[in-house]
């Protein structure tokens, strides 16, 4: 605590850092209790209230347990800043157990979701050893793995949405509880990207569900769906962002159309993922292409002979079509179900709307089903009626060739009723007659 810096800091090796920051912590408060301490014996010597038998060993036990939430907020936070990439398992471990111990110190984990793109590094390539992490699956879900400790705070946001940024900042800051504060931040040379497109890409990987946002604060008296907000998302109760996209319909005339986004969306505008997307020429496309977002909801028998695709709109609003690998499928799939996850643990899709939902599929069920049974029965009830037809007609000549004793005649009675009324018919009764 000790030093000329009016904010000062320490550079230490990751698998230390939280050891560092946990002898930080107790050195600053040591020193603050200090302080603290001989503030409350100056007030109670004043007030004639100080008694050594109470108060003596209160004091001699005194530390930061005992500060009250003025001196916590006179106290100057200690912050720990780490990179997820480069975080072992290790020290995700020491992290999570500096928080245990309650002590309220904020960690802020920046990534880069570097991890992703080890799947899609060809062996022997530069991208594999540029991308290459220890602990990739660590630094993905951080910020899930956070939320297992149910008494930390835990902020996760994205440089791209600055409002909720500054919002997760300002509660971190002001709790007395641990937090968290895991950070996405594009860095164009590593992603292969332009520097000017960083902002655009910390969004879009909001957006399509690659780091979606939420704040957990377990200050909040409530249940854990009660305290995990994930409202800040754009469209919380559906599984992908939209975007607003200009095009030209068949007839030529431009229209605005909101088009899902996907993680494919997000991860096609970067180099570090450029093996994952075929752009397809026009004698490639087939009929048996889905956009990638109604494959994702496929059953795995239902994907079999059919290919999955993105679409990407030119300055001039035209399409290209681009073919999605399977490795870009799972990963999709992946922030897919993290998603819904988040949706189920939030209340965002709860059991109640889960079951609104079924419901409105049962009455739609119910209704397809009732509309085929009424056509099937339209239809027998058809066939019946002609067949009854049929049946009454037979009868009705079958008794009036008996009027006509033509019944008996076998050669009359086949006969049809234009054959019947012919004049050799006629002469052939006459004569059956008069014999």
């Amino acid at each position: 605590p000790y030093n000329p810096f009016p904010y000062p800091f320490i550079n230490g090796a990751e698998n230390d850092i939280a050891a560092l920051g946990e002898g930080v912590f107790d050195s600053v408060m040591n020193k603050m209790a200090e302080d603290f301490k001989l503030l409350r014996q100056t007030e109670l010597e004043l007030s004639d209230s100080y008694d050594p038998k109470e108060h003596n060993e209160f004091f001699r036990q005194f530390n930061w347990h005992q500060f009250n939430e003025e001196e916590l907020q006179l106290c100057p936070p200690v912050l720990l800043v780490g990179e997820a990439e480069s975080l072992s398992g290790a020290a995700v471990q020491g992290i999570f157990r500096l928080l245990a111990s309650q002590r309220p110190i904020k960690v802020a984990i920046i990534s880069g979701l570097g991890g992703e793109s080890n799947q899609f590094a060809k062996a022997g390539t530069s991208n594999e050893a540029q991308f290459t992490s220890a602990a990739s699956t660590l630094s993905q879900e951080f910020g899930l793995w956070a939320l297992s400790h149910s008494h930390s705070l835990v902020v996760q946001t994205s440089v791209g949405y600055p409002g909720h940024f500054l919002k997760g900042a300002q509660k971190a800051f002001q709790t007395k509880l641990p937090a968290i504060f895991h950070l996405y931040a594009s860095e164009p040379h590593h992603h292969g990207l332009p520097n000017h497109q960083a902002v655009r890409q910390e969004k879009l990987a909001v957006d399509s569900r690659a780091f979606p946002l939420f704040i957990y604060d377990p200050s909040l008296e409530r249940s854990f769906a009660e305290r995990l907000d994930i409202g800040d998302n754009p469209a919380p109760g559906q599984d992908w962002g939209t975007r607003e996209q200009a095009l030209i319909d068949e007839s030529g005339i431009e229209i605005s159309k909101d088009l899902p986004v996907s993680v494919a969306d997000w991860a096609v505008q970067e180099g570090r993922f450029r093996s994952a997307f075929r752009l397809l020429k026009k004698g490639e496309i087939h009929d048996e292409m889905i956009p990638l977002t109604h494959f994702l909801n496929l059953s795995p028998k239902d994907r079999e002979g059919k290919e999955a695709f993105i679409t990407l709109y030119d300055k001039d609003k035209k399409p290209s079509y681009i073919a999605v690998s399977p490795q870009m499928i799972a990963m999709a799939e992946n922030r897919l179900y993290l998603w819904r996850l988040l949706q189920d643990v939030s209340g965002e899709r709860s059991f109640e709307k889960a079951e609104k939902i079924d419901a409105e599929q049962v009455e739609k069920q119910i209704a397809e089903k009732t509309k085929a049974v009424e056509a099937e029965y339209s239809e027998k009830l058809t066939h019946l009626e002609q067949e009854h037809q049929q049946i009454y007609h037979q009868k009705l000549t079958q008794k009036l060739l008996t009027l006509c004793g033509i019944a008996q005649d076998g050669e009359l009675s086949q006969q049809s009723i234009r054959e019947f009324v012919s004049p050799k018919a006629e002469d052939k009764i006459n004569d059956k007659d008069n014999q």
